[in-house]
């Protein structure tokens, strides 16, 4: 993550962000759901719902590992991340995301982070989650700190049955190292999972 970045800058990233954050949250869910929950009437609507439960498998007690790519937004960068997850309940998942961000000083961040994820009953291919982290970072030239993650938002699709997933994902990070606070949006345009 890198230093404070004020005027035209700073400006012109933030609404970057928010059309990112636009076009994620609202028009992809759209575009991967081949169809909505009124697409059929009557018997056939039932059918459908319950042939699609092999995607709404329960998650407790599995596993899953991936990787990601995406770009920060303070003193923006290219951002790859590894992480794993372990779902503790059906909703709720513990994991460990590991970004390499790649700018003047290469910044490794390590953080803990759990999430809450959603099931949406006429789109069970589809889940949401949201989640908060706490890490810590260090960069090449030696600095370091402490990174909260708050909040972290995204969303999967369930490409292959309670194997293969994919989607964005959005955080909000505060470092600090006690002496100087700063902050950076990490911004993952795909994040694939494969659960073991």
């Amino acid at each position: 993550m890198g230093p404070i970045v004020t005027g035209q800058l700073m400006k012109k990233n933030i609404n970057i962000l928010f059309v990112v954050i636009a076009l994620t949250f609202f028009v992809a869910p759209l575009a991967l759901s081949k169809s909505g929950p009124h697409s059929k009437k009557g018997s056939s609507s039932k059918k459908k719902i319950t042939s699609s439960q092999k995607y709404a498998s329960d998650r407790q007690g599995e596993f899953q590992a991936g990787s990601g790519i995406g770009i920060t937004f303070n003193n923006p960068a290219l951002d790859l991340r590894l992480d794993t997850e372990y779902f503790v309940t059906n909703n709720i998942s513990a994991g460990f995301d590991f970004d390499i961000v790649f700018h003047g000083a290469t910044t490794f961040a390590f953080d803990a982070v759990g999430r809450y994820h959603l099931d949406i009953q006429q789109q069970p291919r589809l889940v949401p989650y949201a989640g908060m982290g706490l890490g810590a970072i260090i960069n090449t030239n030696g600095a370091g700190g402490f990174d909260i993650l708050l909040p972290n938002l995204g969303c999967r699709y369930e490409v292959l049955p309670n194997q293969l997933f994919i989607g964005p994902d959005l955080g909000v990070h505060i470092l600090t190292d006690f002496s100087d606070t700063t902050w950076d949006v990490t911004f993952l345009f795909v994040n694939a999972l494969y659960r073991f």
